[in-house]
């Protein structure tokens, strides 16, 4: 009643309560009711009412204008960027394309799966995954495997099939039903300058093979992902006699020959390393690898390698000394991976150097012992 007497109106409090094992908002209302011949309140009027469901209809509109607000908001903030970006709604299966730029290269709105398929045509993953598609990657399923809350961004490289362009995806979360993503913005950035400046920092400039900074990033990228694979290391046998005879010229000429028998060695999903002077490795991550396929590897890298060049005329030869290592079979180390490459090379070239083998420039030389 003292409460009551220094306002006009009511007063009003919420709870919550569990009511049949539900929990449920209660609103309580309190008002004056009758009072006596001085004025004074002699009753009041309580009612008690039920506002959950109101309460969360009004909690889902101010969600969604949050969330409208937001979205303005990217979408003022993705156009000052980028030169495109998709919004696609992941339940309905609908996107709707922006382009910047005036040039509208996928139609403005249609069937998202649709847009994924054409897109798998003109594009390549730059990933870890072998074969993957972009429909894959983008297909509303994986998409909320990967974004589980607001603050997940998912992004990956890729490039068109001729390897022209490099692009980089972001994908952004902007809309939820629960728990459940059913809203993300694509967002294609141009990074072509970046991977022209990347190859350049990873590639020897002689050959045209990756070059020792980047074997070092790609062993430590594998030991990070426990990704197995199996390292090659050779080096050129009698190579030095070329430069001292020939110029280094004519040597340059060879090493060019012998990365082209290299690669011709490995798949396109392999890697070819110089790491300088007349040292090569190789690293193969794919496929059954185990010491009988690294033995056979090794052959295949000598017989490739030990057969004469012919350049410019002159019939050049030199031998390979080649060992190798598995990880995690050999060591789980990265570091020890390539000392046991290493060691395993020089231990064929010590077994070479038993053997007596016979040297003739420009002659085919006696087979190994």
């Amino acid at each position: 009643m003292k409460e009551l007497r220094k306002i006009t109106g009511e007063l009003s409090q919420e709870y919550k309560a569990v009511l049949d094992g539900e929990l449920r908002i209660i609103r309580n209302v309190v008002m004056e009711g009758d009072t006596d011949e001085n004025g004074e309140v002699r009753h009041a009027m309580i009612f008690l009412r039920d506002v959950t469901d109101s309460k969360n209809a009004e909690k889902e509109r101010r969600a969604m204008l949050k969330q409208n607000i937001a979205m303005d908001q990217l979408i003022q903030g993705v156009t000052r960027i980028v030169e495109r970006f998709a919004v696609c709604d992941l339940d309905s299966g609908i996107y709707e394309y922006y382009e910047m730029n005036n040039e509208s290269y996928y139609n403005p709105t249609g069937d998202y799966r649709e847009l994924l398929q054409r897109m798998s045509g003109e594009y390549v993953i730059l990933t870890e995954k072998i074969n993957i598609q972009m429909d894959d990657l983008l297909s509303p399923e994986y998409l909320r495997k990967v974004i589980m809350s607001e603050d997940d961004l998912y992004t990956f490289e890729y490039c068109t099939l001729d390897r022209s362009s490099y692009k980089v995806m972001s994908v952004i979360p902007v809309e939820w039903k629960g728990s459940i993503l059913s809203k993300v913005m694509l967002i294609a950035q141009d990074i072509g300058q970046k991977h022209e400046l990347e190859k350049l920092a990873n590639t020897d400039a002689l050959t045209g093979l990756y070059n020792e900074r980047y074997l070092s990033e790609r062993l430590k990228r594998n030991g990070k992902l426990h990704k197995k694979f199996a390292m090659f290391y050779l080096d050129l046998d009698r190579f030095k006699p070329v430069n001292d005879t020939y110029g280094h010229d004519m040597g340059d000429r060879l090493l060019k020959a012998v990365s082209w028998r290299l690669c011709k060695c490995i798949r396109k999903t392999d890697y070819a390393f110089r790491i300088g002077g007349d040292e090569f490795s190789l690293i193969i991550e794919e496929g059954n690898i185990n010491d009988e396929f690294c033995e056979m590897m090794v052959r295949r890298i000598k017989n490739a390698i030990d057969r004469p060049f012919d350049i410019e005329g002159r019939l050049l030869s030199v031998d390979t000394s080649c060992g190798y290592a598995i990880y995690p079979e050999h060591s789980q180390k990265i570091d020890e991976i390539r000392i046991m490459a290493d060691h395993r090379m020089y231990e064929d070239k010590t077994q070479k150097r038993k053997c007596g083998r016979v040297y003739n420039q420009d002659s085919e030389r006696t087979p190994y012992c």
